[in-house]
């Protein structure tokens, strides 16, 4: 591609500048991209910039440098790749500039740094400049600058080293923020030249840097500058979304301690809101990804940190987050569980609405993601959902002060050790189980108040307060009174006449009184069985609820049907007597006759003959109940 002739205004140093993009389709050694001038009408070319396409290159801007020969009025410029065409897809050219270069032209480059730093601490930013111009420059001045509330703000500068010509030097900003810029500042840095006949390019862009208090440790996990990544963690341009990600010990630097908030790094086409509704858990699991864990983790294993709304500005910023509930963190792998609620009435955001973030190839499977337009997902119960290697820029913000611990032995009154008593420091979703011995403890404390509630079925809830040190353990043994009561249950027995039957036996649930002892002491709550049995009479049993009072029982018991009373000749053996349907009858000598004779008195059948023909000594009597 040629362009028409262009007039050189007789300087024979000239710049040609422009924004490009050459994308290539495929790599070769075949194929190269330049710039090239004729002074000739395209007759001869000669190259100004060369390139092997075998990466691609940008989009930047790119400035160029060339000598004509002396009297040159006019050149012709050309674009052209040579080889195979494959390998330059496309190349795109705007803003071609062609001039004279200036003599006095130092250019802001490049501008780099930290962007999460703490107050009062010194950080380093970089600032590239490159002398544009044809002159040495050896006397400007790099400025730090930050636009708080329109205005521009000086926070450092530095006198810049002697610089030649086409050039680059790398000037060093300092800046310790005070307090009043706690919170996210745009910062930027601008070289000062006087003179500079090209003011236009002595600006950095600005860079959103986000300034804590000292008293926190923000641990900062992915340095990305993408914003092509899924969105990741919050989900603004579906109605509904569920995600988890995890981070790993050694990118929090093997921090633990008290979570506080959670800072990430945005890029919104959209102008923003402060109204948006999240939810937030956090959480610790000892799998390896999401695809070790055959899907999301158990969201019932994590702490609800934060409910509410979030604010994100346009352009790149951040977003930070602090915790309703503060979570301590022990170690393990930490994951984070972010859940847009069902809101199909608040579609906010652009398909481009993203946050700044990064793939961890090291690390596959570290996010599960699942989004929904037209059904509500239950974070609790999600159904599908992906993986993915993509993560956000992340900063943690922890509690600088060493945890804590308490510690203790859990007994009753009498000084015996309590097991499985629930120790819980409710402000911070924490719980453990006292063992056999009664001993407790917890390791992860915040400096402070805490209450530590204990509680264990039939045993009296108790809350203490303990000043927790940082870096010490102290010492709280805790006894719990019983708030079971006890009580007795008495058996009143009688016959069908009401009158008094002495001698039964009573089994109540698992417990058995002697004979004629009808009555139970030391009796726990509860719901019981029960039988009453006695000769002659049929076993009568129940059930009955022992809860606030004593509790007396009575039972009638039925006199046996086919039993026989008395036997008055003790060469006679009746057996088993009582009986419920089959009784036999044992003499020495020969039965001749017998009767059976129901409780009216009535005979009801009556047996007789000459033994041995008809009875032999053990006679056999089958009985249906007589009335």
């Amino acid at each position: 591609m040629v362009t028409a002739s262009v007039f050189t205004g007789g300087y024979t140093t000239l710049e040609i500048r422009l924004q490009h993009y050459l994308n290539n389709l495929s790599t070769n050694d075949d194929g190269q991209a330049g710039i090239e001038y004729s002074i000739d009408q395209g007759d001869t070319w000669e190259v100004i910039w060369y390139h092997d396409a075998v990466s691609n290159v940008g989009p930047q801007e790119d400035a160029f440098l060339f000598d004509v020969p002396p009297g040159t009025e006019e050149i012709k410029l050309g674009f052209r790749f040579s080889g195979d065409s494959r390998s330059i897809f496309t190349w795109n050219l705007d803003d071609i500039i062609l001039r004279a270069p200036f003599f006095d032209d130092l250019a802001l480059e490049s501008f780099t740094g930290p962007v999460v730093i703490n107050e009062n601490e010194v950080s380093v930013w970089e600032a590239g400049i490159l002398n544009e111009g044809e002159s040495t420059q050896d006397d400007y001045t790099v400025k730090l600058m930050a636009a708080v509330e329109g205005e521009d703000i000086e926070l450092a500068s530095v006198a810049g080293p002697p610089v030649e010509s086409g050039e680059t030097v790398t000037v060093d900003l300092e800046w310790a923020p005070p307090a009043e810029y706690i919170g996210l500042n745009n910062i930027y840095a601008v070289v000062d030249l006087e003179g500079d006949q090209n003011p236009g390019n002595t600006f950095s862009n600005p860079l959103a840097v986000y300034v804590f208090s000292e008293n926190v440790i923000p641990v900062v996990i992915g340095t990305g500058t993408s914003n092509t990544l899924p969105r990741i963690p919050f989900d603004f341009f579906n109605v509904n979304h569920f995600q988890q990600l995890m981070y790993y010990p050694d990118e929090l630097d093997e921090t633990t301690g008290l979570i506080e908030g959670i800072l990430l790094q945005s890029n919104f086409l959209s102008d923003g809101f402060d109204s948006e509704q999240v939810k937030i858990w956090l959480g610790t699991t000892e799998e390896g990804n999401f695809e070790q864990a055959d899907g999301f983790l158990p969201l019932e294993d994590f702490s609800l940190v934060y409910e509410g709304p979030i604010e994100i500005q346009q352009g790149r910023s951040f977003v930070y987050i602090a915790l309703q509930t503060p979570f301590m963190y022990d170690g393990d792998n930490l994951v984070l569980a972010t859940n847009r609620p069902f809101d199909p009435d608040n579609l906010i955001a652009q398909g481009q609405d993203k946050f700044i973030g990064m793939r961890t190839e090291h690390y596959p499977a570290r996010t599960r993601r699942i989004q929904a337009n037209f059904s509500e997902i239950d974070p609790y119960n999600p159904e599908g959902g992906v993986n993915t290697d993509w993560m956000p820029n992340t900063a943690f913000v922890f509690n600088p002060d060493s945890p804590g611990a308490v510690e203790g032995i859990i007994t009753d009154a009498d000084g015996n050790p309590l097991e499985e008593v629930k120790a819980e420091v409710e402000a911070h979703e924490m719980a453990v189980y006292s063992d056999p011995d009664g001993f407790y403890t917890f390791t992860m404390l915040p400096e402070g108040e805490t209450e530590i509630h204990f509680s264990k079925e039939g045993y009296s809830e108790k809350t203490i307060t303990v000043d927790v040190i940082s870096g010490e353990t102290i010492t709280r043994d805790v006894v719990l009174e019983t708030t079971e009561e006890f009580f007795t249950v008495t058996f009143e027995v009688m016959d069908e006449e009401h009158e008094p039957i002495a001698g039964a036996t009573i089994v109540l649930g698992e417990h058995e009184n002697p004979a004629g002892d009808y009555v139970f002491t030391d009796v726990d709550p509860g719901t019981y069985t029960y039988t009453v049995a006695k000769g002659d009479y049929h076993t009568a049993g129940g059930e009955i609820t022992v809860a606030e009072e004593d509790v007396v029982v009575e039972v009638i018991l039925e006199a046996d049907d086919v039993g026989i009373s008395s036997i008055d000749d003790p060469g006679i053996e009746v057996f088993p007597n009582p009986t419920e349907g089959r009784i036999s009858i044992r003499s020495e000598q020969s039965i001749l006759e017998v009767w059976i004779i129901n409780l009216h008195g009535q005979q009801v059948r009556r047996f007789s003959g000459k033994p041995p023909d008809r009875w032999r000594s053990i006679l056999q009597i089958w009985s249906k109940a007589c009335t």
